[in-house]
């Protein structure tokens, strides 16, 4: 007698459909979600989204992502949809057991929860969980894993869909830290840049008005000395303006206000400010010279800078260079301004400066070029010093 095997043909077809629509509904899931975890750079969200999309996807009862510390021997629980504070402890796997075949292996595991070495695994036992590897290429990151009850076993392809998720994770994941890492770095680096600034505005302003002071101090003390009460009163007198502004300079640096932009300030006048400045600090003849006057058509910042190497430079010539005289050129040259400082003092080896005098003339560099410009320091012991800061022009109407 014959057997008739045409309905078994036909549940075969209808089960073969049946799977393949789940696993297109899984696959178009997966998807959809691996655009929105993908596109998240906060790394404790995403985790957060990860867990929760891998327990809607597959209809479990709760979800779990453990993550490798860096060592790669222990695995941490990093997020769960378990709304219990329950601590996240470092646990160790071994290769035979579920979590070393995931981590280890990169398979995807479905295993009794109550028979798994894992602390969380048994804290919502009894039921069945499916582990997948958290991979990106050769590397594992950790485990996704979803717990259901044992009357629910899990489908191929939602175990399927379940290593698709932790592969789009895991790249979410790598994402996120070299985001994270980033933040990091550009923090430091605001930081490192914030310091520097404070250090120039100090050095460039507070310590030119201590040495100032200095300076009053040895005359009044001078004149004590000599029975000259009157010039020592003058003397002291001069200090107490000078203590205001070093006061005001502290209060700007530290609250992060800088110099005021040079805008309808012309940048000749400034420089001529700062000879002045100079003149009734040192007694040394100070004169300014002005070749090129379109020399002046600086950016706003490049004319900040600028004032600032001209007062550095020649501070640094009333406290060292002993010189006779001073002159600060302003010129153009190959369509770049320069403003030279030039005098006639002790001089020095630029290749030896060390202490103050290296630190100054470092700040001085680092403001020229952090505006495309450059500084050159020409000296040589008993040859006086000549400083030349050199900014690019711009076009009239944009300064």
């Amino acid at each position: 007698m014959s057997v008739d095997s045409r309905p078994i043909v036909v549940d075969s077809a209808v089960d073969l459909e049946a799977q393949a629509a789940r696993r297109a509904r899984a696959l178009t899931s997966v998807l959809a979600l691996s655009q929105e975890i993908v596109a998240q750079l906060d790394l404790d969200r995403l985790l957060e989204a990860v867990v929760g999309r891998a327990r809607d996807l597959t209809r479990a009862r709760v979800a779990a992502l453990c993550l490798l510390d860096p060592d790669g021997a222990l695995l941490r629980l990093a997020a769960t949809t378990d709304d219990s504070d329950a601590p996240r402890p470092l646990e160790p796997y071994e290769a035979t057991q579920p979590a070393g075949r995931v981590v280890g292996s990169g398979e995807t595991v479905v295993v009794d929860a109550a028979c798994a070495r894992c602390g969380f695994q048994a804290a919502h036992a009894p039921g069945l969980c499916a582990a997948a590897p958290l991979r990106t290429g050769e590397t594992t990151l950790g485990a996704l894993c979803v717990i259901r009850d044992r009357g629910q076993p899990f489908e191929p392809e939602e175990t399927q869909a379940l290593t698709l998720l932790a592969n789009f994770a895991a790249i979410a994941i790598t994402n996120a830290r070299l985001a994270e890492a980033g933040r990091a770095q550009a923090k430091q680096a605001a930081a490192l840049a914030e310091r520097e600034r404070l250090a120039a505005e100090l050095h460039d302003d507070l310590a030119q008005t201590l040495g100032f002071l200095g300076l009053k101090v040895e005359r009044a003390l001078d004149d004590l000395a000599l029975g000259r009460a009157e010039n020592a009163r003058r003397e002291l007198a001069a200090m107490g303006p000078a203590l205001e502004t070093a006061y005001g300079q502290v209060r700007a640096a530290l609250s992060g206000l800088s110099q005021p932009v040079l805008d309808e300030v012309d940048l000749i006048d400034r420089l001529g400010d700062c000879l002045r400045e100079f003149g009734g600090g040192s007694n040394v003849p100070a004169e300014l010279v002005v070749i090129d006057p379109s020399a002046a058509a600086l950016p706003r910042l490049a004319k900040v800078q600028a004032v600032a190497i001209v007062r550095e430079a020649l501070a640094n010539a009333r406290r060292h260079a002993a010189a006779r005289r001073v002159r600060v050129i302003v010129e153009r040259q190959d369509g770049m301004a320069q403003i030279t400082v030039d005098d006639d003092g002790r001089g020095f080896d630029p290749r030896a400066a060390a202490g103050e005098v290296h630190f100054g003339l470092a700040i001085m560099r680092a403001r020229a070029e952090r505006l495309g410009g450059r500084l050159v320091v020409d000296s040589s012991p008993g040859l006086g010093t000549r400083v030349t800061a050199a900014f690019p022009l711009v076009e009239a109407g944009r300064a």
